[in-house]
């Protein structure tokens, strides 16, 4: 089964946008529930065993083939980088459009090229 259904043939940016921002709440949602699961795992190998008792314990997890602490530094990262894609396409929406020439090209903003130190950069370069 696809998770990811099909983009409709007439959406519009701002749908689509919408879409995207939907899947990647959905994405953080899961990889945090993966790094608390792997934050566990990974408290529980760093934990001292724990001291002979009458019972019997439970029966081990069976051995996971990479260290849990790599696994959740590897989820963590990619929560990470999937909020920081969030929080961008969430800057790019809400910003003002770039004014542009008509031919499409951007303005080059004045005070760029009023700065005293581009003439001896170029020469430089």
């Amino acid at each position: 089964m696809n998770a990811i259904p099909p983009t409709p043939p007439e959406e519009t940016a701002a749908e689509r946008t919408a879409r995207h921002l939907a899947m990647l709440r959905e994405l953080a949602g899961i990889g945090m529930a993966l790094a608390r699961a792997l934050g566990e795992q990974a408290l529980a190998a760093l934990a001292p065993p724990a001291p002979e008792t009458p019972e019997p314990a439970p029966a081990p997890a069976p051995p996971s083939r990479t260290d849990p602490g790599l696994a959740f530094a590897r989820v963590t990262r990619a929560v990470r980088q999937t909020i920081a894609l969030e929080a961008r396409i969430v800057a790019d929406r809400d910003a003002p459009p770039r004014p542009r020439h008509p031919d499409g090209r951007p303005v080059r903003r004045p005070d760029r090229s009023a700065d005293p130190r581009h003439a001896t950069i170029r020469r430089v370069l």
